[in-house]
């Protein structure tokens, strides 16, 4: 955060359509998911400290059940039963290895995000049932929500239980992942969220367009797109994909945001289908 106070302009993204051109700095917008109780503690003193606006995008369904995100349910598991094995709901056997890295949890995860919702939650519940609640990672409150808000974060989407959106076929079930928790998020924040964020960075173009008609102004997604500065400010909606963090290489993350992959998967079709 230090660093980027020196070197990046960062702003709000609701704040981009006030820019009348590209600033002389990098431009940066900080968003952070799921609304772990640890944000309130460590992120907010150091945001707060540099003045450095943030998204923060909560799942309200999770945040009333008491409820982390599946993947942490699965991490918890495997991390209490390192050495065993266990069959994915697809069948096959996965083996729980001695050191569980992060990396190895998000190809597992990944790979179960292809899995209908609802064979994947029944999976998860039958592992949450061996899982003590003290030892999963706990959510903010809805106080502890308000507090980020009243520290200058603007609170944002994240569905409303953390779907697989890309897979949802239904459209009243895709709807209302995305407006009942835009609906729950003003009722107990008392602002309406203008930023919906896909959990794991999973859409597609139905998902995006009712984000659009459900009054956001801005969708946040992961995939292998060089974001272009929006000249046209004048528009009430703009799609931003974001750089992981999570990912382990810092070098490849600075390709994929000068457009590296995108311009690569171009060729590749344009070589693989010349015309």
């Amino acid at each position: 955060m230090q660093e980027l106070d020196k070197n990046a302009y960062v702003v709000p993204l609701e704040k981009i359509y006030e820019l009348d051109k590209y600033p002389e700095k990098p431009l940066v917008a900080i968003s952070f998911d799921d609304g772990y109780w640890d944000f309130l503690n460590n992120a907010v003193p150091i945001l707060s400290e540099y003045n450095i606006p943030a998204h923060h995008n909560i799942c309200p369904g999770l945040i009333d059940r008491e409820m982390p995100p599946w993947t942490q349910i699965l991490q918890s598991y495997l991390l209490r039963n390192q050495g065993n094995e266990i069959h994915l709901p697809h069948g096959k056997v996965f083996r729980i290895g001695k050191d569980i890295d992060e990396q190895t949890l998000l190809h597992l995860s990944f790979e179960l995000c292809s899995i209908s919702d609802e064979i994947r939650f029944a999976w998860i519940s039958l592992m949450e049932e061996h899982i003590p609640r003290s030892s999963l990672p706990r959510l903010m409150t809805w106080d502890e929500v308000r507090e980020c808000a009243r520290a200058g974060i603007h609170i944002g989407s994240h569905g409303m239980n953390h779907r697989n959106m890309s897979r949802i076929e239904r459209i009243d079930i895709l709807r209302s992942e995305i407006n009942d928790s835009r609906r729950r998020i003003a009722e107990e924040v008392g602002t309406q969220p203008l930023v919906f964020a896909f959990p794991n960075g999973l859409y597609n173009p139905l998902g995006i367009e009712l984000v659009r008609e459900g009054g956001y102004r801005a969708a946040l997604l992961s995939g292998d797109v060089a974001l272009q500065y929006p000249n046209d400010t004048k528009r009430d909606f703009h799609v931003f994909p974001r750089i992981n963090m999570s990912r382990p290489s810092w070098k490849e993350e600075n390709l994929r945001l000068l457009g590296f992959h995108q311009k690569s998967k171009i060729l590749g079709r344009q070589l693989w289908n010349p015309r």
